[in-house]
């Protein structure tokens, strides 16, 4: 029997899982949350080793919507 699903619910909660497998490193002068981790490069290239007080690895939503951070 194939029950009836809402594909809607159930790619938002795929998104929503693989989302929190995904590093992530906010910027705190600008609160711009990127892919990647502190004390390397972040998905659209920034060092993060350069200033390392301005970067904090979270568990937030990336927000940077450049190529590398947000595909």
């Amino acid at each position: 029997m194939i029950l009836p699903i809402d594909l809607d619910i159930y790619f938002n909660n795929l998104r929503n899982a693989i989302e929190e497998l995904i590093m992530a490193v906010k910027h705190t002068p600008t609160g711009e949350v990127h892919r990647g981790t502190k004390g390397g490069r972040t998905g659209c290239g920034f060092n993060t080793k350069e200033h390392p007080s301005h970067w904090v690895n979270t568990s937030e939503r990336i927000t940077c919507a450049k190529n590398g951070c947000k595909n």
